[in-house]
């Protein structure tokens, strides 16, 4: 994905909108979605091994965009999945 495409995309969501990108171990991958998606902030603040946040459809805190890699880490399903 391209800057102007994920720009393009992030257009759609509220400029204040917290973004986050699939946590934990190392190397890159590319860009290929976003999406809005249900988390719970700040559950994991003294753990190094997991991200800060917990994907949480049942009792979010707050709705972040989702920048999703092409080899996703984790076993989280997409929010659209869930619908």
């Amino acid at each position: 994905m391209t800057a102007s495409e994920l720009i393009k995309l992030l257009s759609k969501y509220p400029r204040d909108a917290r973004v986050v990108l699939d946590g934990y171990e190392g190397g890159l991958d590319d860009v290929v979605d976003i999406e809005p998606i249900p988390l719970f902030e700040n559950a994991n603040p003294d753990i190094d091994y997991y991200g800060v946040h917990l994907f949480d459809p049942s009792t979010p805190t707050e709705t972040a965009v989702w920048i999703k890699a092409r080899n996703a880490r984790g076993n989280m399903p997409s929010f659209g999945e869930l619908k």
